[in-house]
């Protein structure tokens, strides 16, 4: 008798943790069809979450067809890019005190840094694109949108000192935010004497 309760009560256990599990496996899952945009504050689970997103030490510039004749604020790099010399940016970063620096190495001397100050707010968007359920609900689109002024611009970035900054962090995850959802960055500046998007891969 004593062997058949002990044998009830590991049966018992046994579905209480599967159960357990399956209910803490399936707390971010989202259903087929889930779309979410709206803004965010900048609160201190957010605020550490950007903060430990780093960037990759490689960037682009993008660029169409017109090349330089779309790009502005930037003579330097496009002085080089004239005279034959392909760009290749090199990115270091750092965030303190609720602010990124953004370095950026172009070779030949050039390079500048850029002081972003984190918003109050931003713009997140999670959205199903392919509905299709892996078994713990679909994997989301995700984009986080910070958008404020710039407040620190050097070197081959100086034109940026009066534009204002768009830094958008892109990838794929479940219902719960984490750093290992984002996989790709854009940085706008658009200003009076600056307009360029530089782009790369999350670290």
């Amino acid at each position: 008798m004593l062997l058949k309760k002990l044998g009830l009560g590991a049966l018992s256990l046994g579905i209480l943790l599967m159960a357990t599990h399956g209910t803490l496996a399936c707390a971010c899952c989202v259903n087929r069809g889930h779309y979410e945009r709206g803004r965010m504050r900048a609160n201190e689970f957010y605020t550490s979450l950007l903060s430990d997103i780093k960037l990759g030490k490689a960037a682009e510039l993008y660029m169409t067809e017109a090349g330089f004749e779309g790009i502005k604020g930037l003579p330097e790099i496009a002085k080089d890019e004239a005279a034959g010399r392909e760009t290749e940016l090199r990115v270091s970063s750092s965030f303190t005190k609720r602010r990124w620096q953004i370095s950026i190495n172009a070779g030949l001397g050039q390079s500048g840094t850029l002081l972003l100050p984190m918003p109050a707010s931003f713009t997140k968007h999670a959205v199903d694109i392919d509905g299709v359920d892996n078994g713990l609900g679909v994997s989301l689109y995700k984009e986080f949108s910070l958008s404020n002024r710039i407040v620190g611009a050097t070197g081959v970035f100086r034109s940026a000192s009066a534009a204002n900054y768009e830094l958008i962090f892109q990838g794929r995850g479940n219902g719960c935010d984490d750093k290992s959802d984002f996989s790709r960055w854009f940085l706008i500046v658009e200003g009076p004497r600056a307009s360029y998007v530089i782009f790369g891969k999350v670290a």
